[in-house]
């Protein structure tokens, strides 16, 4: 059995498979399914298709394939927070940005003027994104998330206080609103000398506040 795939991956999540010469007899097709798009949409020729998940991490599909027939297979490349697990002690409280099979950083060079990528923390909520071509880098997809950039630390003294920060129990930190943007991380290349980073804080969600 032979196969034509044609597609946008990673940029897009949209796979076309026509089959091109096929076996006398029935034959199964196994198509993977990352973990980050565990419901892929599959079509047929147009119609939807049932497939075997009996085998974890793949849809096989089983029939008496003809030449011509063609598959549409649809990945979820929509962007997502990524957390780390608890007892990673130095990421506690941050979040990375995923798109499909992509990890995201955060580069100084792709921030608003006067933003400094070190003192931003992510509010939760709806990634945008948006497909573009980035000088000195080619085309891409960023990705834009709310965030809150802090006003400056004092430059005296050390970083460590007495009391914990007056902003900590609220669920959104005190700072402007900006939009922080975020580009795969295989396409950083410090553009600006300046810093980059994976990881970012994470406001707290509000139902995560106690009272008591």
């Amino acid at each position: 059995m032979a196969v034509r795939a044609d597609t946008g991956y990673p940029w897009s999540g949209a796979v076309g498979i026509q089959v091109t010469s096929a076996p006398p007899g029935p034959a199964g097709l196994a198509l993977r399914v990352p973990a980050w798009s565990p419901s892929p949409r599959l079509l047929l020729n147009g119609q939807p298709v049932p497939a075997d998940s009996a085998n974890p991490g793949y849809l096989v599909l089983n029939r008496q394939w003809q030449p011509g027939d063609v598959l549409s297979y649809q990945l979820d490349t929509t962007p997502r927070l990524t957390w780390p697990d608890r007892r990673i002690d130095s990421l506690r409280g941050t979040a990375a940005i995923e798109r499909g099979p992509l990890v995201y950083c955060f580069e100084q060079a792709d921030q608003p003027a006067g933003t400094n990528l070190e003192e931003l923390t992510l509010i939760p909520g709806d990634l945008g994104q948006r497909a573009v071509t980035v000088p000195e880098v080619g085309p891409t997809v960023l990705i834009e998330a709310a965030a809150v950039h802090h006003p400056a630390p004092s430059a005296s003294g050390l970083p460590y206080q007495q009391h914990p920060e007056a902003t900590a129990p609220a669920s959104i930190p005190a700072g402007d609103q900006v939009i922080a943007t975020a580009i795969p991380y295989f396409q950083w290349d410090n553009r600006d000398g300046r810093a980059m980073r994976v990881w970012l804080p994470v406001a707290r969600p509000a139902a995560a506040v106690s009272g008591g």
